[in-house]
């Protein structure tokens, strides 16, 4: 039964990007999670035998989680359920857009966003106001000092910016000027959407 349940998520689940937003214009290969209900009491049950089941090897690719339940209460478990998969450091764009996290799930993002494979993390359509921002803007800079002053990396600056352009807070369609946004997260906006600066 168990490999039936994993030979049908194989089909259904790898799925194109429709608009391959992570890699300038080259379709990643994905697994798509999305509008499949997740939320704290099934992530490790939807979630790991999906990245099991990847036949992506060591190629990058997405993980889509949008449009589902996810919730602050949920970040540890993702995180440990990422942090488990042999083929996380290929993971390179998590979209987690349209789900119910604030700034302090995003917060807990940030140190996934200094190593490995992953460029983005899409924010987008969460309960993340705008006055939220720039909480998320400090906590990336006091993250990246004290990184800096643990591994002597001299300027933390580069590292913070670093950090903050692999964080997409706006939908596609907004205008970046209305939103007071540092401009690390100005850059991420338009860089995953390919816009033009």
């Amino acid at each position: 039964m168990w490999f039936i349940v994993r030979f049908l998520m194989l089909i259904v689940m790898v799925l194109p990007i429709g608009k391959g937003y992570a890699s300038e214009g080259t379709k990643l290969p994905t697994i798509n999670l999305r509008q499949q209900r997740i939320g704290c009491w099934n992530i490790q049950e939807k979630i790991a035998p999906a990245l099991a089941s990847c036949t992506f090897g060591n190629s990058p690719f997405v993980l889509d989680l949008s449009d589902n339940f996810i919730t602050d209460d949920d970040v540890a478990t993702l995180v440990a359920t990422l942090n488990d998969c042999k083929f996380a450091t290929n993971l390179q764009e998590l979209n987690l857009s349209n789900n119910r996290l604030t700034v302090e799930g995003a917060k807990a993002f940030v140190p996934l966003l200094r190593f490995g494979g992953l460029h983005w993390i899409n924010l987008s359509i969460n309960n993340i106001g705008v006055s939220d921002f720039d909480v998320l803007w400090k906590a990336i800079d006091s993250y990246a000092y004290r990184m800096a002053i643990v591994e002597e990396l001299g300027n933390y600056e580069t590292l913070r910016n670093q950090i903050a352009r692999k964080i997409v807070l706006l939908q596609e369609n907004y205008h970046t000027d209305r939103f007071p946004l540092a401009s690390p997260f100005v850059s991420a906006h338009q860089d995953y959407y390919h816009l033009d600066r």
